[in-house]
């Protein structure tokens, strides 16, 4: 158990934006952006976002004042298809499986008078990460909380829920970015890895933990799958030499 608790303070602390110690949490505070890191140099296996359609615009089958029906329709049946393809037009985000989870987590979460922000599928979709990358009692405990009764149908749930949000259609960009930060001597499984990215669309990377170089290399990732709004808090983000793992 000793190891799941590692790894379990890893995940609150990523999803709290806290630093986690061996012994305090500690809330991040900061001023001034991170430095961009290259993170390739870490990589183990980045994950590739589909690619999003733009949606045509009617205006652009005007010409003359003269409207192009049928390039239009066409255009935008294509539009549909390719979203079809993606999944975006099937898939569930609400199964109901999150909204029990909330409420099975909400009070745990709120039980004290801090000021917190608590996002359910962030803590859900990084503890069902979590159970990609363990096993034995530890998986089940862990799949018990989430209320999912097979690896299979989690994935899918999550992997709804995150084509359920995703848009990248060059007017807006909305999606669950995922990353796995490991200890870089840390031994995974190839499949683990694999399903990470096959089914939730998420980065794996190996850091020196418990060093400013792996602190800056999770701030830079965040920083830049949160477009550098959370700079403040992610300058203070602090790993431990004995962290086995982060999820963001």
């Amino acid at each position: 158990m000793k190891r799941w608790k590692a790894a379990a303070c890893a995940v609150l602390a990523g999803l709290m934006l806290t630093g986690c110690g061996s012994q305090e949490v500690i809330t991040c505070k900061a001023e001034g952006p991170a430095a961009a890191v290259d993170l390739t140099q870490y990589a183990v296996r980045e994950a590739a976002y589909p690619v999003y359609p733009a949606e045509p615009r009617f205006e652009d089958y005007m010409s003359d004042g003269e409207e192009d029906w049928d390039a239009y329709d066409a255009a935008y049946t294509e539009y549909t298809e390719v979203l079809r393809k993606l999944g975006k037009l099937d898939a569930e985000p609400d199964s109901g499986a999150v909204l029990a989870f909330a409420d099975r987590t909400l009070g745990r979460i709120f039980a004290d008078s801090e000021n917190r922000v608590y996002s359910p599928i962030s803590l859900y979709a990084a503890l069902a990460m979590l159970t990609e990358m363990t096993d034995g009692e530890t998986k089940q405990q862990v799949m018990a909380l989430l209320g999912a009764a097979d690896s299979e149908t989690l994935r899918q749930t999550v992997r709804d829920l995150w084509m359920g949000v995703y848009t990248d259609d060059g007017n807006s960009v909305c999606r669950m970015a995922n990353g796995a930060f490991l200890r870089e001597n840390a031994e995974v499984k190839q499949e683990a890895i694999d399903a990470l990215v096959d089914w939730y669309y998420a980065s794996s990377y190996r850091v020196p933990m418990g060093t400013a170089e792996a602190d800056e290399a999770i701030a830079s990732w965040l920083n830049q799958n949160t477009g550098g709004l959370l700079s403040q808090e992610t300058r203070e983000i602090q790993t431990d030499a004995d962290n086995l793992l982060a999820l963001y």
